[in-house]
């Protein structure tokens, strides 16, 4: 049967009837009741219940533009119970082991942030957790954190990072960074198919921000194949690759950035250890110029010629065909290395 109403209030129902209602939301009411109730405004969601499976679905209608939801609310006054560290809800992935004991296989889960007014709340985080093998509990109540006792985080997500205790894994080999329209990729080779290259890619330690020294230019590096000056800004953002003047009947200068002892990167001025090779593939008779004052201040620039240390006056100058690797390695200071070409000019 179904619940028994009356139209007209003030109408009482028989006792059978109230029997009969009370006896339909005790036995018969169940999920796909509840999914399917009301219509209209009033309407909430469309559901089908297949055995032991929840299909929330149905067709748009006008009242709402973005489909089913599913809502957990943990309606309960802020101020008396909810902190930084109270989770709002949770949803738990559970079944039986080998003892035929129910558990907690894998969750989600999250937590309230701050306590500020509306439009300025937070939230803490969403946190993915998995069973671990460090021997979870029984997941016997609700009431408790035993549908997610024994997991590991496996990613950890807020509104600043997204953390995870694992790897990070692509079946495309590649991360990329940035926005969807302007993105820039790490990928874990240039070997897009075939056997990949095992070894590891190590940072370097450092208790600093470095720049790391990249092998070559890549294709098309509108930057290193240069045929213009560079000021001091625009070295800074190439650190660590290799420059080539190429395709050019002209002399170009380089204005060489203040070296300081920095303690994080900087965007204005050269750290200790960053460091710049230098090549001139241009026209017979042209020249690159290292300018020691391009920043305003006069940078001491060192040569290893062989086993003399030579210090330049002018500025060091690259003919055609030569090369040098120049590195900041104290305030002010830098040094030429494995040199071909050179002249203080």
């Amino acid at each position: 049967m179904t619940i028994v109403k009356r139209a007209t209030k003030g109408s009482a129902l028989t006792y059978s009837e109230m029997d009969e209602n009370i006896r339909d939301l005790y036995e018969d009411t169940g999920i796909h009741r509840v999914l399917t109730n009301g219509s209209g405004a009033n309407e909430q969601a469309h559901g089908t219940v297949i055995g032991k499976f929840i299909d929330i679905g149905g067709t748009p209608t006008r009242y709402s533009n973005y489909g089913p939801i599913v809502d957990i609310y943990r309606d309960i006054n802020r101020a008396n119970e909810f902190s930084n560290t109270t989770k709002l809800g949770g949803i738990a992935f559970s079944g039986r082991n080998e003892d035929d004991v129910k558990v907690s296989y894998a969750s989600i889960s999250t937590l309230i942030g701050s306590d500020a007014d509306d439009g300025e709340h937070t939230g803490n985080r969403i946190v993915f957790s998995i069973a671990d093998g460090t021997g979870g509990a029984a997941f016997d109540s609700y009431l408790n954190d035993s549908f997610s006792v024994g997991h590991t985080s496996v990613i950890n997500a807020s509104a600043a990072a997204l953390q995870t205790t694992g790897a990070f894994a692509s079946d495309t080999a590649e991360i990329q960074l940035g926005t969807s329209s302007n993105s820039q990729s790490i990928h874990a080779t240039v070997m897009n198919s075939g056997l990949r290259p095992t070894g590891d890619f190590y940072l370097p330690t450092a208790d600093a921000a470095k720049v790391l020294n990249i092998g070559g230019m890549g294709p098309v590096s509108s930057f290193g194949f240069t045929t213009t000056n560079k000021t001091t800004i625009e070295m800074l953002k190439y650190r660590g690759q290799h420059m080539i003047k190429a395709f050019s009947s002209s002399n170009i200068e380089f204005d060489l950035p203040i070296c300081q002892n920095n303690s994080t990167l900087s965007t204005t001025t050269a750290g200790v250890g960053d460091m710049w090779q230098i090549s001139n593939a241009g026209e017979t008779g042209t020249t690159i110029t290292i300018d020691r004052d391009g920043s305003g201040t006069a940078q001491a620039v060192y040569w290893v010629n062989g086993s003399s240390l030579v210090a330049f006056t002018n500025n060091p100058t690259i003919a055609f065909g030569g090369s040098l690797m120049i590195q900041a390695v104290y305030a002010g200071t830098y040094m030429i290395f494995n040199a071909t070409g050179l002249t203080d000019a």
